[in-house]
């Protein structure tokens, strides 16, 4: 799922490649564009909550996930499904 709010008055909210919805001509996609201030200012309460338990990977980590890069390689033929 993918938000975001400008000025604090207007959200949007989209999911793009939803499992539940495969049109035949593609991925499911949708969006919601809201103007209403009290929606878009709880994403933005959303975000600082999310953001306090956030944790910055860097490249030296990325390269450090040992195990999981091996997994990765068995997930690529199904990623698009996931």
């Amino acid at each position: 799922m993918r938000a975001l709010t400008i000025l604090v008055l207007l959200a949007l909210v989209g999911c793009s490649h939803s499992p539940r919805y495969v049109p035949p001509r593609g991925r499911g996609e949708g969006s919601l564009v809201v103007y209403d201030p009290g929606i878009a200012r709880r994403l933005e309460e959303i975000y600082g909550e999310d953001l306090r338990f956030a944790k910055e990977v860097t490249p030296e980590d990325w390269k450090r996930r040992g195990i999981g890069h091996f997994l990765e390689l068995f997930v690529l033929p199904i990623r698009n499904q996931l």
